[in-house]
Formats: structure tokens, sequence, C-alpha cells
């Protein structure tokens, strides 16, 4: 981590130039700096670096998006402080601890078990059911800021968590209009956008009738549709996705299924070490689902157990899964934490027995 050099340059930027100034007042916090951060210097920077572990109900990427409760609710804190929130994942409670001494975070937003917190009587934890972080002793300010803050955002705090219990008991599925997975078999249409899956999938050198599929499972055939994440359109892109791939409007048929086939043209490249084009096209979706660097992750794991990170099927996809739990997730040789690895291993086995249906019914 960089921490420490990035904080002594913001401090010793000021004190240099309230020395050449021959008249005015320095702005700089009046606080004795150290290698910590209390309120006022966290404000006059402008941003408060959160330590964490990934995980599920604190911080971890899904599609792109930076998601998690406790990651939300340092957001919220942020807003509140005017401060913008910096995470930094440590890889174990240890070092959460060893970060937040070293002053490389101004706090802990993960619930230490009470065995560590007996073992490190400095530190000061706040919260209540819903959060609880840690601190040093002497960041006073933050203390008594926080200690207020989380009574008066209870209520807040409680209405976001009953939203993502519902968003999961719906299995945050997307809001769509369903269609049927074939709209004429004897015509050999399967849907509207037929043309546009033929246009486009020549891109990367895949049949359109598995395009057609992977938009079915995507969105139904929807192009308004619009998932608990964000994600829009027929093939369902993120909208950091659309901005990259230069879609104006996602939900554009013509525009979202460009840039999904733009995007898996990315993808495929990622998995260029794979020769055999039937695998590629597995991790391609899983990749396109849950991200490369999740699949990545999975690859190291079948590596390390002993299997084969070039073949799909019995191998990688058992440990893609295996990334929602801890013991995988939090694995030396998985560097981008935790994934929801079922849905990319069932995302995969869903779109290939579409695909395969689609194959031997529509020509």
């Amino acid at each position: 981590m960089h921490t420490h050099l990035r904080r002594l340059i913001f401090f010793l930027i000021p004190i240099f130039l309230y020395s050449c100034q021959q008249q005015g007042q320095n702005t700089a916090p009046t606080t004795q700096h150290s290698n910590f951060y209390d309120l006022d210097d966290i404000q006059y920077s402008g941003e408060m670096i959160v330590l964490t572990l990934n995980g599920p109900d604190t911080y971890y990427d899904y599609r792109g998006k930076m998601v998690g409760y406790q990651f939300e609710i340092a957001e919220m804190f942020g807003v509140n402080i005017g401060a913008r929130v910096r995470v930094e994942v440590a890889k174990n409670e240890e070092e959460l601890i060893e970060w937040l001494n070293k002053g490389d975070g101004d706090l802990i937003a993960y619930t230490l078990p009470d065995s560590i917190l007996s073992l490190h009587p400095d530190l000061v934890t706040l919260g209540d059911s819903l959060s609880h972080w840690s601190l040093r002793q002497d960041s006073k300010q933050m203390i008594q800021k926080l200690e207020g803050w989380f009574e008066s955002s209870a209520q807040k705090r409680l209405a976001w968590k009953n939203r993502a219990a519902e968003a999961a008991q719906k299995k945050r599925k997307s809001k769509i209009t369903p269609r049927a997975p074939i709209k004429n078999l004897a015509a050999g249409i399967i849907s509207d956008y037929d043309n546009l899956f033929k246009r486009n999938a020549h891109t990367i050198m895949w049949d359109w009738r598995l395009l057609a599929a992977q938009a079915y499972q995507e969105s139904a055939f929807d192009p308004n549709a619009t998932s608990w994440a964000g994600a829009q359109g027929l093939l369902q892109l993120m909208p950091g996705t659309a901005k990259d791939m230069n879609v104006a409007n996602p939900y554009n048929p013509e525009e979202n299924v460009r840039g999904a086939v733009q995007y898996l043209k990315h993808v495929n490249n990622s998995f260029s070490d794979i020769d055999d084009q039937n695998e590629r096209i597995k991790f391609m979706l899983a990749a396109y689902n849950c991200g490369t660097l999740h699949v990545k992750d999975a690859q190291a794991l079948a590596v390390k157990y002993g299997k084969n990170p070039r073949i799909w099927t019995g191998n990688v996809d058992q440990y893609v899964k295996a990334l929602s739990e801890p013991r995988y997730y939090r694995d030396p040789v998985v560097k981008n934490g935790y994934c929801r690895g079922k849905e990319p291993y069932n995302y995969v086995i869903q779109i290939m027995s579409r695909y395969e249906q689609y194959r031997h019914q529509i020509r």
C-alpha cells in the first residue's frame, strides 16, 4: 500500500504553500499530523479510507459494479461527512488491524469477532445490530461523529438492508416482459431480433443461435429489461460496459447487440490460450456473467487443486461455483475475492442447453 506516501505528500503541500505565503491564513487542519487521520483531516483531504474483507455482506464486484452492505453504508457515511470512500481489502482480520494501526485506513467496516477484539483492547468498536465498525482510540472526532450517525441513520440503514433482503428473496431477477423462447417454430424464427444476432455473431465466430440463446437467458428478448444491478437491454449491458463499448442507448436493440458482441470480442481475447473453441465459448459466457477476473481466479484454483484450467465442465466450473465460499475466495491464489459463483455456473449450463435446443429445432 502507498497510503503513507500519499498522506505525507498531502500534508507537505499545504505546509509548503503556507511557508511561501507572506500573508493569509493556512486552511489545513490544525491537528498535529501523524500517520493517523481524524475527522477534520479526512474532510480536508476529501477521502475516507475504509478497510474491510471481501465478502457477500461487505464488498465485492458484481459484473463490474462494487456492491456489499458495509461498502454502501460506508458510502452513506461518506456523504454525511463530505468525503468520498476508498476501499482497501485486506487478506484477513489480522491484516485489517495491522493496517488500521499503521494509519493505512481510517476505520474497519467489518464485524471483528470477539476473540480478535479481546487481543486488541486499544480498538474502539461502534455500531448496532446492522453494523459493527472498529477505529483507533485516538480517532476521537470520528468516534464521536459515528456514534451520533449510527443512531440517526438506523432507520435508513435498516430500510436498505430490508430492500437487499427482498431483492435476494426474488433472486434478483430482472424486470422483464417475458417472451416465448421460440416465436415461430414452423417458420424458423426464434425472436424479433434474429437478424441482429445473425449480423453480429460472425464478429466472434459464433453461431447466431448461440447469441440468441444468450439473449433469451439475459432478458427473455425484452429490449427494455433492467436488472437489480442496473444492467440494461437485450443482452443486459452494465452501464460501464455500455460506455466502454460506445453504446449511447443500451435499450436500442441494434446498439445493445453490437455493444455486447464487441465486449464478447474483448472477453474472447482474454481466453486466447484455450484452443478448443467450444470450451472457450463456455469461459466467455461465464466471464460475461461474472467478469473475466473471477473466471481467472477459478482457473487458478483449478490449477491448485489439480484440475484442468482450460476445461470448463467438471474442472473450472466447480471452482467458479466455489468462489462463494470463504475458504476459496480468501485463498491466496484468488486475487478478486468473492463471486456469486452459482450464477455463472448455472448461466453456462442454461445457455448451452438452450443453444442445443435451438440447433436442433431452428435451421
